[in-house]
């Protein structure tokens, strides 16, 4: 049965336990929904007498009445959606899986504002994204993929409608419950994968506010038809460039830092790097010649031509210069080059930012010398990992608040440091310096060191490309828990190790 395991790992390993606390725990709901309209009007325009006699009384009444009853109201609205977040949180921090909280939000929707739909579905599609590892792990660790194949030949036929192909009872319920959290199945390379499905979540456009929905159309256009597969485009070029634009004129429109930015953001990235270079599948040159394909050069012509504002379009126009000056060979310096477009592009819309860092930091895979395979995954910067014969969390680690962020490397854009806390139980709490490099649409960490045991940190910078700790570490005669000595350490990124300075 496909249920949560006391033991999970990403990866190569399934994912342990889904902690995720609200990143938002207060929502401003006043203004954002409108009261119900409960004063009765009488439409001829007169005033009855008991009317009359109502306004009378009203007029007795101080003048703080009705602005005390309008704001017993909006106590009471905002109280009610605060509530509807905590609920939330209360399954979500109860291991509840995808398709649960799916129908706590349908149960919800008649009384749910948009602002704070939009904080269900931001923690709703960190719960898919955690789960969908977990998921992705059952299929392939018995015999899940071949029963799936059996039975359907294409992708789109494994859908809800034809869940009853599938004879096994157990797993025809684990399908459909994968199904009912929110996915659709993808055929990689003769494995069946699930996905996102952003199609089904447009079921809520109606509850949420046109940014959203902008998202959710840009995600859906992916999901229903992703860009690449099996190291080819999928797409024409042309249908590449548009997918490209759509996604710059999100960004352009909606500049407020959100989850959803770095998501779009990360797939502009995505698609303007294919649009460049191509796939190994899908170059875009002539693997004997080298050259740059005609049809290629005609599409950046035709994307230029047709989006003259755009910031993207600027630098594929330099990028074009560049080919036309070489002759259209494809050439060593002419790679290199698309990762300096790239970090170009990162910075017109400042897609490394402090904030789109550190968000991401809380959903990464960090390498971790007290587990089995050396690395965890945060899910909201917390990750526990505990037994299935026994209660106590035997291993608990968190990224702290001290994050900083600044270009370690020298290529212009910026990286990250971050300290997690590692406690493997018993009485030793381990602090971690993670060097986080920022590979563009996507960012990992490339280096770690130990900084001590029951250290303090008070400070973490990056300058000059060196991460500096202000921190307290222990004297000779200190106790464990009390260290005294104020230090300043230094570390620099060499290659894929940190160097203390």
């Amino acid at each position: 049965m496909l249920r949560r395991k006391s033991k999970y790992l990403i990866l190569l390993r399934i994912i342990t336990l889904i902690i995720f606390i609200s990143f938002s725990v207060f929502v401003p709901i006043t203004g954002c929904a409108p009261l119900k309209q409960t004063d009765s009007e009488d439409v001829s325009g007169q005033t009855s007498v008991a009317e009359s006699t109502e306004e009378t009384k009203e007029q007795d009444l101080p003048e703080t009445t009705s602005q005390d009853t309008e704001s017993s109201k909006q106590a009471a609205e905002i109280a009610e959606q605060e509530k509807i977040i905590s609920d939330f949180d209360k399954l979500i921090e109860k291991n509840a899986m995808p398709d649960e909280l799916i129908k706590y939000i349908d149960e919800n929707l008649s009384k749910t504002a948009a602002p704070t739909m939009a904080v269900l579905l931001e923690k709703l599609e960190h719960a898919q994204k955690a789960y969908k590892e977990v998921a992705t792990q059952y299929l392939f660790e018995g015999d899940g993929q071949q029963k799936l194949l059996e039975v359907f030949d294409y992708e789109e036929e494994l859908i809800e409608d034809n869940i009853d192909k599938i004879t096994d009872e157990n797993f025809k319920s684990d399908i459909l419950k994968i199904i009912k959290g929110g996915y659709r199945f993808i055929n990689l390379e003769g494995s069946y994968y699930p996905i996102i499905d952003f199609e089904y979540l447009k079921k809520y456009s109606d509850y949420i506010d046109k940014e959203y929905n902008d998202y959710i159309n840009i995600r859906a256009e992916e999901s229903n038809k992703v860009y690449a597969r099996d190291a080819a485009l999928t797409l024409s070029w042309d249908e590449l460039a548009a997918r490209m634009i759509n996604a710059e004129k999100y960004l352009t429109l909606y500049e407020k830092e959100t989850p959803r930015k770095i998501e779009v953001g990360n797939l502009l990235l995505l698609y303007f790097a294919s649009y460049l270079y191509g796939q190994n599948n899908t170059p875009t040159r002539d693997s004997t010649t080298n050259t740059v394909l005609e049809e290629v050069i005609e599409s950046y012509t035709n994307t230029i031509s047709k989006n003259p504002d755009s910031e993207t379009v600027k630098i594929i126009e330099g990028y074009l210069a560049e080919l036309e000056s070489n002759d259209y060979l494809f050439t060593d310096d002419i790679f290199d080059s698309i990762s300096e477009h790239i970090n170009e592009l990162i910075k017109v819309y400042e897609l490394d930012s402090h904030y789109m860092i550190s968000e991401q930091l809380k959903y990464l895979s960090y390498p971790s010398e007290n587990t089995e395979n050396g690395y965890i995954q945060l899910i909201d910067g917390k990750y526990a990992e505990t037994y299935e014969d026994e209660q106590e969390t035997e291993l608990s680690i968190k990224l702290t608040e001290f994050i900083a962020t600044g270009d370690l490397d020298g290529n212009g854009i910026n990286d990250g440091a971050a300290i997690l806390i590692e406690e493997p139980g018993g009485s030793g709490t381990f602090y971690y310096l993670h060097a986080i490099n920022n590979g563009g649409f996507y960012i990992y960490s490339i280096a770690s060191t130990f900084l001590g045991d029951r250290v303090k940190i008070n400070n973490i910078k990056i300058e000059d490309k060196k991460i500096y700790i202000d921190m307290v570490v222990h004297k000779e005669d200190d106790p464990m828990s009390d260290p005294t000595e104020e230090v300043t350490k230094i570390f620099e990124l060499k290659d894929s190790y940190l160097e203390e300075l």
